[in-house]
């Protein structure tokens, strides 16, 4: 496949029907299902090449899809790591090579965010007037 946007669409496709709508008591197959870890790993991994590739796009719609997709990236990674260390054990070969790209993916995330967040130059703020009293009404009369 050429296009890596559609991949990366149909494969949470396949994860969003794995684990079913969330009002669903029993989804469709249990949430650290080997399979399901493998879908949530490769669409981690797809998702932050894809980001990486779209990084260079520094217009806000550019920015924007960078950011999703590192988010997308570091949720399916987490979800994978997750299940990788219950179904394998925490030492896993698979369970580290998903903990390396979650750690590859929180640190795109952070530096992504670090060089695009711009800081709002604080305006400098006008010194408050001094309270007026308010006039008393002095009032002479003649009788």
């Amino acid at each position: 496949l050429d296009d890596v946007d559609r991949a990366i669409r149909y494969n949470s496709l396949v994860v969003e029907r794995m684990l079913g709508p969330e009002s669903e008591l029993l989804p469709p197959v249990p949430r650290h299902f080997p399979r399901l870890a493998e879908y949530q790993m490769s669409l981690g991994d797809t998702c932050l090449k894809q980001a990486k590739k779209k990084a260079t796009n520094r217009t806000p719609a550019g920015r924007s899809v960078t950011r999703r997709y590192l988010k997308e990236a570091r949720s399916a990674l987490e979800a994978a790591y997750k299940s990788r260390v219950i179904i394998f054990g925490e030492h896993s070969p698979r369970a580290t090579e998903a903990r390396r790209l979650l750690d590859s993916a929180k640190k795109e995330y952070d530096a992504f965010v670090q060089a695009t967040d711009k800081k709002k130059p604080k305006k400098p703020e006008a010194p408050a007037a001094a309270p007026q009293a308010p006039a008393q009404a002095t009032s002479t009369s003649s009788a």
